[in-house]
């Protein structure tokens, strides 16, 4: 039987874990290899935060990229784990999601201006926003697995 690559074995516990940390959220877990690098991708859809995810994963991703010296550096190298250069997370906001919000936050903000024949797009302070744009940094730390309502949103810090 073919060992798998530690990228593949990477993945394999980061699914374990991801599984025991939040049974009710299906992730798709996948790895690849390539030349020069690695990755394991991690994607779902609403559920836990970018940041409770990779509150596992992390561990995982041996080092990171500096863009300011282009170069890849080891700073989180561990014998104990199977490791990848890269581990991206990506969560999937559904519509209905990015819907509540425009609902609640276009009828408590009277800096709102709708623009004529849109839902998704907004003037605010003159400038013209979309919802998804403005929802995504508030969205980012929002937990999706309990349901957005009115309160969770207004208690939200960000």
């Amino acid at each position: 039987m073919k060992e798998l690559s530690q990228q593949a074995q990477a993945a394999k516990l980061i699914r374990k874990e991801l599984k025991v940390a939040f049974p009710d959220i299906k992730f798709r877990v996948t790895s690849k290899g390539y030349s020069m690098g690695d990755n394991v991708r991690i994607m779902w859809v609403n559920g836990p935060t970018r940041e409770q995810v990779q509150e596992i994963s992390d561990k995982y991703q041996y080092g990171h990229f500096d863009g300011m010296i282009d170069c890849y550096e080891y700073s989180n190298t561990r014998k104990d784990i199977p490791q990848t250069k890269f581990v991206f997370t990506e969560r999937e906001v559904t519509k209905d999601i990015y819907d509540t919000m425009y609902d609640v936050w276009f009828s408590s903000f009277a800096s709102f201006e709708a623009i004529e024949g849109t839902k998704d797009k907004f003037l605010m302070n003159g400038k013209e926003e979309t919802i998804r744009y403005m929802s995504s940094r508030f969205l980012n730390k929002i937990d999706l697995r309990k349901p957005l309502t009115e309160k969770r949103i207004y208690d939200t810090q960000f």
